[in-house]
């Protein structure tokens, strides 16, 4: 990983926060339903996308927090951008005010990851889906 830059690390780190939201979400034999449409999927279909309820672009202190994660639909995450006032309301209603009002507290923060930081969290993310894949 010495050799990457810090933004293919991002890169890295995402798709695996990915395929672990997907596999977390999943119903143990590869599928899983639209966060915000509800519409089933096959994880490993293009048309199943992890979508952000804070956009990554918009709030990257946000980006690589899981809890601002879950799966969504092509149509929901591409054409409908995200399908942000449904995904807002679940997501509340499925962290409760607390965490959900914490994410909001700091979605504008600066956040600056270090190589190290972002090997740790891609070695972690790691570990974390091998562990679904086993269990």
């Amino acid at each position: 990983m010495k050799n990457k830059s810090i933004p293919e690390l991002k890169k890295e780190l995402l798709v695996l926060q990915s395929r672990w939201v997907k596999l977390f979400y999943s119903n143990g034999s590869g599928f899983t339903n639209c966060f915000t449409c509800g519409v089933p999927m096959n994880i490993d279909s293009e048309f199943c996308q992890t979508g952000h309820c804070f956009s990554k672009s918009g709030y990257p202190a946000l980006q690589f927090n899981l809890d601002n994660l879950r799966v969504q639909c092509k149509n929901c995450n591409e054409n409908l951008n995200g399908n942000e006032k449904v995904f807002k309301e679940r997501l509340k209603d499925e962290l409760g005010e607390i965490r959900f009002k914490k994410m909001e507290r700091i979605k504008n923060d600066t956040i600056k990851l270090s190589r190290s930081e972002l090997a740790y969290s891609i070695d972690k993310t790691k570990q974390k889906i091998n562990q679904l894949i086993i269990d």
